[in-house]
């Protein structure tokens, strides 16, 4: 499953803030991933400042909208989302110990594509 189909994935289920990661430079990959629902597209090299400024934009501007918590929790790989806890992580769904990424309002789902 490659990162646009994991968004497509994604956006059935909830509308939870995704920034795509890519050495995909690509305009076409740029806008496809923009139209299939991705809120930022962020193309390698970049900086671990820029990445930060760009992941509290996206948490900014979706900060007051309430996200969709209905559905059963989704998995692509070793992806592992549960909306309705807000609990993202990347091997297995989060145990009985601390989870891996909570946000209070809202969650934002960091995703690198294999496009």
């Amino acid at each position: 499953m490659n990162g646009f189909q994991v968004l497509e994935q994604i956006r059935r289920n909830s509308d939870i803030p995704v920034t795509v990661l890519t050495a995909h430079r690509d305009k076409v990959d740029k806008v496809r991933g923009l139209e299939l629902g991705a809120d930022d597209y962020i193309t390698k090299p970049f900086s671990h400042l820029e990445l930060l400024a760009r992941v509290r934009a996206v948490m900014r501007r979706t900060e007051s909208q309430v996200p969709i918590s209905e559905g059963p929790p989704f998995r692509a790989g070793p992806l592992y989302i549960d909306y309705a806890s807000r609990e993202v992580s990347v091997e297995a769904p989060p145990s009985n110990s601390r989870p891996s990424s909570t946000a209070s309002s809202t969650t934002s789902a960091v995703m690198k594509t294999a496009c």
